[in-house]
């Protein structure tokens, strides 16, 4: 009986060790960037049909919910995310192909962890740079993190390039007017490191989630979004994504222009969603249906797949059953 017990000793060590190897080796999941080798133009559109080639691209796929089945079922193309950089730039493109109406409050936002230290609510170093509409002219919004939220920055970023229009006259993915916002962040305000935290998301006022998950367990008609990860918090830096530059920085002086000074906390709508290697996004109400997005990440690292923590699991209970059984039978 003791050399029964022995084994099972041996197989739940191995068990948890094999656990912890494979969660080492897969990491937590993180976007790579591409080098940005094609000139960009911050102008808020296609300035040419190859300018956006060289980057890295993330489709967002509509998926309608089946309330009879629990099901989602991935439907046409909600937008693209396109993402590169140079020494000097990040570059973001959000091409939201499904949003085809300019509407108050529609905006792209990309949001910033400098030291990637995933906190639980927007710090000091985070910044959330917003493209809002309003009576059909597009205006720029810093926001900063004071450790419990986000309040408007006082501060211009230097160097910044965003840009919005809903010109698709040269756009590869659909010709049909719809909105397009453009970003280049300078990356004086990230320095030499090589690797922040990172989200991103544009909201089409024009269509509604009805009865949407919030993110604090209330209920409200939401805007429908893409997001980039699908998996992601607006006011919570864990829930963003590890993003890793693919050149390296050079440092470039600029002088920041002073703003106003305001404590405005920000308001924006989100559902939290589940992320795996082919990211989908689901809502947390199961009584509805409503339109969401399929994320696919290309060159992304994903942590260890579901089955075997499952797996291991099990085989570690059914171990102690049988320990539990024979020190009962001596």
């Amino acid at each position: 009986m003791k050399y029964f017990r022995k084994i099972g000793y041996v197989i739940i060590i191995c068990t948890i060790f094999t656990i912890f190897s494979v969660n080492m080796s897969f990491g937590e999941p993180i976007i790579i960037s591409n080098p940005s080798l094609i000139e960009v133009t911050i102008d808020g559109k296609w300035t040419a049909i190859n300018e956006w080639e060289d980057a890295v691209k993330f489709e967002l796929k509509k998926s309608l919910y089946d309330k009879g089945t629990g099901r989602f079922f991935s439907g046409s193309t909600f937008g693209y995310f396109l993402i590169k950089d140079d020494k000097e730039f990040l570059y973001i493109m959000m091409d939201y192909t499904a949003d085809k109406t300019i509407q108050d409050n529609d905006s792209g936002r990309i949001r910033l962890d400098i030291n990637n230290d995933k906190a639980s609510a927007p710090q000091l170093d985070d910044y959330m740079i917003e493209l809002s509409w309003k009576a059909n002219s597009v205006k720029k919004v810093i926001w900063n993190g004071n450790g419990k939220d986000w309040v408007l920055s006082n501060k211009e970023i230097a160097g910044l390039k965003a840009a919005s229009t809903n010109d698709a006259s040269d756009d590869p993915y659909s010709i049909s007017p719809h909105l397009i916002y453009e970003f280049a962040i300078p990356r004086d305000i990230i320095g030499f490191k090589s690797e922040i935290g990172f989200s991103a998301n544009a909201l089409d006022y024009s269509r509604t989630l009805a009865n949407s998950y919030e993110g604090d367990g209330r209920g409200a008609v939401m805007p429908r979004f893409i997001s980039l990860p699908s998996l992601s918090h607006y006011k919570k830096p864990y829930t963003w994504i590890s993003f890793s530059f693919a050149t390296n920085y050079e440092k470039i002086t600029q002088t920041p222009t002073t703003l106003p000074p305001s404590t405005e906390s920000s308001s924006e709508h989100i559902i939290t969603k589940t992320t795996t290697t082919q990211i989908t996004s689901t809502t947390r109400t199961s009584d509805f249906e409503s339109e969401t997005t399929d994320l696919l990440m290309p060159k992304t690292l994903d942590g260890p797949p579901t089955i075997i923590i499952v797996v291991a699991a099990i085989v570690i209970f059914l171990v102690i059953i049988l320990i539990f059984v024979l020190n009962k039978r001596q």
